[in-house]
């Protein structure tokens, strides 16, 4: 007589690496999931904090004829572009950062407008001096800051 024990199939040894490797693929494509996710988000908020500065580049066009008018349009419509910033929900830490960097510079930016209009208004050209020494700082700052914000959101 056969005992049940004999009977009794065993599974064959490379059947029980073919259940480790399904389990390994499972968590493997579970961290590729998590990976994507991650950087699908951080690609959405790169994308939506750079639309926003975008923006701050064309506001500032007007400002280059000079004309007081215009400097106050500009400072006031950085002020709109920095209220903008703020609402761009962000979660990414670095990019938490950069984007306090951009509403801080585009703050200075603006009262600098406003400065140089008050400035260019009373014929102050000691003023005048001042103020565009200072514009072309906050334009370096502004360049270093880009470069910043790119080269993390290419990943680099």
């Amino acid at each position: 007589m056969i005992s049940a024990k004999a009977t009794r199939l065993q599974p064959h040894p490379i059947d029980g690496r073919k259940k480790k490797w399904k389990h390994l693929r499972f968590v493997t494509v579970a961290i590729s999931f998590l990976v994507v996710s991650c950087t699908s988000t951080r690609v959405y908020q790169c994308n939506k904090l750079t639309e926003v500065i975008n923006k701050a580049d064309r506001v500032t066009q007007t400002a280059k004829t000079g004309r007081p008018a215009d400097l106050i349009e500009t400072a006031d419509g950085l002020d709109q572009i920095i209220q903008e910033l703020k609402t761009v929900e962000v979660k990414d830490e670095k990019l938490l950062s950069l984007r306090e960097s951009f509403v801080l510079m585009y703050g200075d930016l603006g009262q600098l407008f406003r400065n140089t209009a008050i400035a260019i208004s009373k014929q102050d050209r000691q003023g005048i001096k001042s103020y565009l020494v200072s514009l072309k700082e906050a334009n370096n700052q502004d360049k270093i800051l880009v470069q910043d914000i790119n080269r993390y959101c290419a990943g680099k």
